[in-house]
């Protein structure tokens, strides 16, 4: 999967489509395909990002259901994206995985 530009990653779906969307912040190329492969042919669309500092930048633009984090992170961890979170008006769900 070739990685979308920041332009590219800041386009917000449609209003339907913001209710069902999944936000992934990982740094495993697996974890993206394989989220997207699950939510492929679902109302439920997935995009994301692999370095915390990207989902950083996007997340105060983004509106999303819910955000999946792997645990670790190669510029940060899980806890600063749950900071960032905190201070939506209306934070989506924070699902925290790891290997």
């Amino acid at each position: 999967m070739t990685s979308p530009t920041l332009e590219d990653r800041l386009q917000l779906p449609g209003e339907a489509q913001q209710r069902n969307a999944v936000f992934v912040i990982s740094p495993f190329e697996e974890d993206h395909s394989f989220l997207g492969q699950v939510f492929e042919g679902s109302a439920w669309m997935a995009s994301g990002v692999f370095l915390c500092r990207d989902a950083l930048e996007l997340l105060p633009a983004k509106r999303t259901a819910v955000v999946i984090c792997d645990s670790e992170l190669p510029d940060g961890d899980w806890r600063e994206i749950l900071e960032a979170l905190v201070s939506h008006p209306n934070p989506p769900p924070l699902v925290v995985t790891s290997r």
